[in-house]
C-alpha cells in the first residue's frame, strides 16, 4: 500500500470518477485505474462498482476511506511537522547558566525567541562554571550564557557572541572596616583578606579576581575558597574576609541586609557577558535563535 494508491483511492470516492479523478492529480486516468487495481489487488477486495453509468463505492469501500483520510492525513503531519523542525519553528533549546543572575541579564533575548517560536521547548540547566563549556561541546545544552575567562580552553570549539559588561563589586560584612567606602580601588585592597569561589567552581569569577590584581602587581591573599555561594556569603558575613563578586548579583544574595556592596573603580574591573555554542551545532532551533542574534 502506497500514499499514491491512498491519494488515487480518495480522489476517485470523492468524485466517484476517474476521469476526474485524475483531472484532479493531475494524473492521465490510466495511472489512476492502475493505482486503484494494484491496492485493490493486495487488500484481496474491490472498493468500487464501475458500470459504464457511474462508479459508487462498495461497502468495504466506503469503511476505508475514513481509515485512508486518517493515513493521509497522518503523512501530511509527519511532512509538516518534520519541516517545522528543520525550520526551527518547533524542536528544543537548551540553554545552560552558572548563576541566575546572569542569565536574568540576557532573558530578554531568550523571551524574544520564545514569543516568536512558541512551539520551541526552551529547556534551563545549571552546571558548575568549570563543566558547563564541556557540556556545550558535548551538546548536552545548546548554548550557555557564560564569560570569556569560563570558556578559554575550549575556544577551539566554541563560538562566542559578547553581549554587555557588567562591573564587579566588593562585597563584606556591614562590621568590615571599609563597609562605610563609597568605591574602592583593587590597590585599596591589597592587604585584605580574601574569601573566593573555588576556581573549580568558577573559573570566570576566580580568572578575573586574580587578573585584577595581577594588573597591580600583587596577589590577592585568599583565606578560604568556597565550593557553593552559600558557604562563600556565610565566610564573608562571618568577617573571616571580603569577596568580589559582579554586581548584578547583589539582589539575589539573602540576607543582603548583613552586607556591605562597594563599588570597585579601576579600568579591568568589570566583566563581559556572552552567548557560547558549539561551532558544529546542528540544532534547527539554536540556527534561528543565532539567526535572531544578528
Amino acid at each position: 500500500m502506497t500514499l499514491t494508491q491512498l491519494e488515487c483511492f480518495i480522489a476517485v470516492a470523492e468524485t466517484l470518477s476517474f476521469t476526474k479523478a485524475a483531472q484532479k492529480l493531475s494524473f492521465v486516468q490510466s495511472a489512476v485505474s492502475s493505482k486503484i487495481a494494484e491496492l485493490e489487488k493486495e487488500l484481496g477486495v474491490e472498493l468500487f462498482i464501475r458500470t459504464s453509468k457511474y462508479v459508487r463505492l462498495t461497502d468495504i469501500g466506503k469503511q476505508l476511506l475514513n481509515n485512508a483520510y486518517k493515513i493521509v492525513a497522518l503523512v501530511d503531519d509527519c511532512y509538516i511537522r518534520c519541516d517545522r523542525f528543520k525550520r526551527g519553528v518547533t524542536g528544543h533549546l537548551v540553554i545552560g547558566y552558572v548563576f541566575p543572575p546572569t542569565l536574568r541579564g540576557v532573558l530578554s533575548i531568550f523571551e524574544k525567541f520564545i514569543e516568536e517560536r512558541p512551539e520551541v521547548d526552551i529547556q534551563f540547566r545549571t552546571y558548575p562554571d568549570s563543566q558547563f563549556a564541556q557540556a556545550c561541546v558535548e551538546k548536552e545544552v545548546d548554548i550557555i550564557v557564560t564569560c570569556p575567562n569560563s570558556i578559554s580552553s575550549h575556544l577551539n570549539f566554541l563560538a562566542y557572541k559578547p553581549l554587555f559588561k557588567e562591573k564587579y563589586q566588593v562585597v563584606m560584612s556591614k562590621t568590615h572596616h571599609l563597609a562605610g567606602a563609597k568605591k574602592l580601588s583593587v590597590e585599596q585592597l591589597c592587604t585584605e583578606d580574601f574569601c573566593i569561589m573555588d576556581r573549580r567552581v568558577n573559573v570566570g569569577i576566580y580568572s578575573d579576581i586574580i587578573a585584577m590584581f595581577a594588573k597591580e602587581d600583587f596577589s590577592p591573599h585568599i583565606v578560604a575558597e568556597a565550593n557553593a555561594m552559600t558557604n562563600l556569603l556565610l565566610s564573608v558575613e562571618m568577617n573571616n574576609g571580603i569577596t568580589i563578586l559582579p554586581k548584578s548579583w547583589q539582589k539575589s544574595i539573602l540576607n543582603s541586609d548583613r552586607f556591605a556592596f562597594v563599588d570597585l573603580e579601576g579600568s579591568n574591573t568589570e566583566r563581559i557577558v556572552g552567548l557560547a555554542w558549539c561551532n558544529n551545532n546542528t540544532n534547527p532551533a539554536l540556527k534561528q535563535f543565532l539567526k535572531q542574534l544578528e
